[in-house]
C-alpha cells in the first residue's frame, strides 16, 4: 500500500542510501513534503523523486540529540544522486548541512519551485564559487552546475542567516540561466569578482 502525505525520515547519526535505489514517492504532491533529518550526515547514493512535493534534506539537523547543529554534519549528493520534485509538479528543495559537497554528474531539479542553499548553523560563512575547505558551507561552480532547473536559487535561509556570504566569479548561463537569484543573511554581503 502506498503512502500519502507528508514523511519525516529521522536519524540520530547518518542516513545513507544505497547505490542505485530510486526513492519514487509518487504519492507525494503539491504542498505535502518528503524531510530527512540526520544528526550527522546525509548521503544519497541514488534517486530521490516526488510529484511536486517539497524536499528537505538536512544535515547537522537541530531536531536530533545527538549532536544537533554543532557544525557537524555533510549533506553529500553523490554522482549518483538524482534529486527532482518536479516529476509532476514544482515542489521547493532545501539543502542544509554544516558542509555541503555535491559531485559532478548529480542532478537537482525543482522545475519553476525554489532550491535553497543554507547552512545547519546560521551564523556560518557560506561562500558560493570559491571552496575554501572541508567543514565549511562552500559551493563551487562545478557543484552549482548541478542544478538542471529552478524558478529560484537561494543562498540562506531568510530571517535565519546571519553568517557572511561571500560569492566570487560564478556563472549561471547553464541550465540555471532563467532562474532567479536570492541571497540572504543579516550578515556581511561580498561580491567578489576574483581578480
Amino acid at each position: 500500500e502506498s503512502v500519502t502525505g507528508n514523511i519525516i525520515l529521522q536519524a540520530e547519526i547518518d542516513i545513507t542510501q544505497n547505490a542505485g535505489s530510486t526513492l519514487n514517492l509518487t504519492n507525494q504532491t503539491a504542498g505535502e513534503s518528503v524531510t530527512f533529518q540526520a544528526g550527522n550526515n546525509i548521503t544519497l547514493n541514488g534517486a530521490l523523486i516526488t510529484n511536486g512535493a517539497n524536499i528537505v534534506l538536512s544535515a547537522d539537523d537541530a531536531a536530533a540529540t545527538t549532536g544537533p547543529a554543532d557544525g557537524t554534519g555533510t549533506l553529500t549528493l553523490a554522482a549518483t544522486a538524482v534529486v527532482t520534485s518536479n516529476n509532476a509538479g514544482n515542489g521547493d528543495i532545501t539543502l542544509k548541512g554544516a558542509d555541503i559537497s555535491i559531485a559532478s554528474g548529480a542532478a537537482i531539479t525543482a522545475g519553476s519551485g525554489t532550491i535553497l542553499f543554507a547552512p545547519s548553523v546560521a551564523s556560518r560563512t557560506i561562500k558560493v564559487g570559491d571552496h575554501v575547505a572541508a567543514g565549511q558551507y562552500d559551493l563551487t561552480q562545478a557543484e552549482v552546475d548541478a542544478i538542471v532547473s529552478a524558478g529560484k536559487i537561494q543562498f540562506g535561509e531568510a530571517g535565519t542567516q546571519s553568517g557572511a556570504i561571500t560569492v566570487t566569479t560564478m556563472d549561471f548561463t547553464g541550465a540555471s540561466s532563467t532562474a532567479e537569484i536570492e541571497i540572504n543573511t543579516t550578515g556581511t554581503l561580498t561580491l567578489d569578482d576574483g581578480a
